[in-house]
């Protein structure tokens, strides 16, 4: 039963200071070791002892009967067991959960209310082998009534609301990551800034929440003073949006239009994204916000242009040089431009498209750094198909010498396709 609770002073991973209560008797023998928490008495006898408790300090295990009376509902038969053995409340399981993870997990409102008035109130606080606590089990499970009775009502909320577990994920990380939304409303509300923490995988709640497409719960992070945008991998929240929902992506645009020019571990911009699963109207999107996104080039000096062209996207092509069209000017590390890329991974639209659009005769005939022009690489590469699109346009030169002194009809002399062959000479033949 709840005795009477002793007001304690705690400094949470920031030193911040919050007010908790402890019932007396309870704090020397059961409350030690490391985690979030750290608890003062106002007395000052008490130094640096961990007010959230770890499964180590409940090491009853949980008696087999109470749990499945907890998964069946069976609650008449669990009140039985209790009664019989109060000491059956501090049980664990294997995973280091109390009966009341398991019944917040299960959204068993009538439980936990009732375990609420038959515990102390430092038994509210214990954390499993994964250092979640109840807060965390609400919040990944989404269920809001339970978040409201947590919170709002119970003495230890509070303190709940800013314990990080072993991936350093606080409740909201744990809402946002489930896309819930009403759960994640209520956390923020609920004050504690942890929308500007990141885990031990540098996930914000904003990224979780853009990850997962939930709409609302971006809404409701981005009304937060203060917010942290990152991801993992030097991701950031705009990079997950762009993969996930139209909706997100304009918001944080208008929001933090800084992010589309942020790039992650690799050094690819959402742009990057965006081309790389073909969405036009997201790199519509993303390029009407800012134009010169399109530059930007990856640690292998790929731009957008360069992942379309790789992935045999024209549609998206025609989008990046409506917006930028100097794009055809951008190579990579080798000297490729966007064709190149594309007669190297035979995107045939793409080669169709710049041989149908006079605008871009500029880059048919263009050299990488070995002077090979997009033909001499078609022939290399034994693309029949590719072959004949670019020999049956006049605009394509045949002559071209590379680097090694080859023209696109030496590398097909030795070519053992002979289509390639006999359709290279007959058409440098007809050019003589």
């Amino acid at each position: 039963m709840v005795g009477k609770q002793s007001l304690l002073t705690l400094h949470d991973h920031e030193n911040a200071s919050i007010l908790a209560f402890l019932s007396p008797g309870r704090l020397d023998s059961e409350v030690k070791h490391g985690s979030p928490l750290q608890c003062y008495k106002a007395d000052g006898m008490v130094r640096k002892e961990s007010l959230i408790l770890s499964p180590h300090h409940m090491d009853t295990k949980m008696h087999p009967s109470c749990l499945s009376a907890l998964r069946a509902g069976d609650m008449t038969r669990l009140y039985e067991l209790l009664q019989d053995d109060p000491t059956r409340f501090h049980g664990k399981t294997i995973n280091g959960n109390s009966l009341l993870h398991i019944a917040v997990s299960l959204g068993n409102d009538w439980l936990i209310t009732q375990l609420f008035n038959q515990l102390d109130t430092h038994l509210m606080l214990y954390q499993n082998l994964d250092g979640d606590t109840i807060l965390h089990c609400a919040a990944r499970a989404g269920h809001d009534h339970i978040l409201s009775l947590l919170i709002n009502h119970h003495a230890g909320g509070q303190v709940l609301m800013g314990v990080l577990n072993k991936r350093r994920d606080s409740a909201l990380h744990e809402a946002a990551r489930g896309g819930h939304a009403n759960a994640v409303r209520q956390l923020v509300a609920a004050g504690d800034n942890m929308a500007s923490k990141v885990n031990i995988y540098e996930e914000s709640p904003l990224y979780l929440a853009a990850e997962r497409g939930s709409v609302e719960a971006v809404q409701m992070l981005l009304g937060c003073a203060v917010v942290d945008y990152r991801g993992p991998r030097g991701q950031n929240a705009l990079h997950a949006a762009v993969c996930r929902s139209y909706d997100i992506a304009k918001m944080l645009l208008d929001k933090m239009p800084e992010l589309n020019r942020r790039r992650d571990s690799s050094l690819s911009a959402p742009i990057h994204y965006a081309a790389s699963l073909g969405d036009v109207n997201m790199v519509r999107l993303l390029l009407q916000a800012d134009a010169t996104i399109a530059h930007i080039s990856d640690n292998k000096d790929l731009s957008a242009i360069h992942i379309a062209a790789s992935k045999d996207y024209a549609n998206v092509i025609e989008e990046i040089l409506h917006h930028c069209p100097d794009a055809t000017e951008l190579t990579d590390r080798e000297g490729n431009n966007f064709l190149h890329v594309a007669t190297k991974t035979r995107a045939t639209s793409v080669v169709k498209l710049v041989l149908s659009n006079p605008l871009l005769r500029q880059s048919i005939n263009e050299k990488d750094h070995e002077g090979n022009t997009p033909l001499h690489l078609a022939v290399m590469n034994r693309n029949r198909e590719i072959v004949h699109l670019l020999l049956s346009n006049s605009r394509v030169d045949t002559n071209v010498i590379n680097r090694n002194g080859l023209t696109p009809l030496d590398i097909a002399s030795s070519c053992a396709d002979c289509s390639i062959r006999l359709r290279m000479v007959c058409i440098t033949s007809y050019q003589q």
